[in-house]
């Protein structure tokens, strides 16, 4: 679980006007992401590869683990606009799916080192699942080239939150639940689950450098709004085991049913 480290404090801010906050800022971060998806060569560049490794020389990241998160959506970033560029288009779909099935694989082992077997079984099914995506290219983003795969992403973006809950820091699921959302809104907006790969890849790159630029104001702004104790108790409640059951049912059922519309 979340566990509590600074008292609470009340709050001189509405819960719900942070909500707000949050929501204006998911819906400005899938901006930023549709202009690098949409623009590799122009606008990619500077927001997904200067800048982010910009912040790792002159700013840093806080574990080992933050340089490889982040230097491997900086790669995939590279790899695009090189295909973008006319080498290796034929072969950038297939390296993005590996970017996202390696992303949901770390995660699930993780889950199932600190024992959270419910969101570890999550994982094994969107990863399993994930084998029967197909992902094309436009000659300037990927997507995902079936019909919607909306369920299966938003089963993703349940067991992703989760993970975040179940093993971050408390002020972490806020910047979370912005970076999970931007890519289902853009999606939303457009009508067409086929932008959330590129979309997911190119917000969570800008995000996670513009969180490292600030981390050190984030967490106390966090907790000046919510205090840590009421983010500590969701976390507690959704933990419990029948809570993890109903939504380990839920999202399998989603994936089952998106696997089930499948043109096989």
């Amino acid at each position: 679980m979340i566990h509590s480290d600074h008292s609470s404090s009340p709050s001189s801010r509405s819960f719900s006007s942070f909500t707000l906050q949050l929501v204006f800022a998911s819906a400005g971060l899938a901006l930023i992401g549709g202009l690098s998806s949409f623009y590799p060569v122009k606008a990619s560049i500077i927001l997904n590869i200067v800048f982010p490794l910009a912040v790792m020389v002159s700013v840093g990241m806080v574990t080992r683990f933050g340089y490889i998160k982040l230097g491997t959506l900086v790669l995939g970033r590279v790899l695009i606009v090189l295909a973008a560029l006319g080498f290796g288009e034929a072969h950038i779909g297939w390296i993005c799916l590996l970017l996202l099935q390696l992303n949901i694989l770390e995660a699930t082992i993780l889950d199932t080192v600190n024992r959270n077997v419910w969101n570890a079984f999550n994982g094994l099914i969107l990863l399993a699942s994930s084998l029967f995506m197909s992902i094309g290219f436009s000659g300037a983003y990927v997507f995902i080239a079936e019909q919607s795969w909306l369920l299966w992403i938003i089963a993703y973006t349940v067991w992703n939150a989760l993970f975040v809950m179940k093993n971050l820091p408390a002020h972490q699921f806020a910047a979370h639940f912005v970076i999970l959302l931007a890519p289902l809104l853009f999606c939303l907006v457009a009508a067409d689950s086929a932008y959330w790969l590129v979309l997911r890849e190119t917000t969570l790159c800008f995000a996670i450098t513009v969180i490292a630029c600030i981390r050190d104001r984030f967490e106390p702004y966090v907790y000046s709004v919510v205090p840590e104790s009421r983010l500590v108790h969701v976390s507690n409640l959704i933990y419990r085991h029948p809570t993890q059951l109903a939504i380990s049912m839920a999202i399998a059922i989603m994936v089952a049913v998106q696997c089930s519309l499948l043109p096989w």
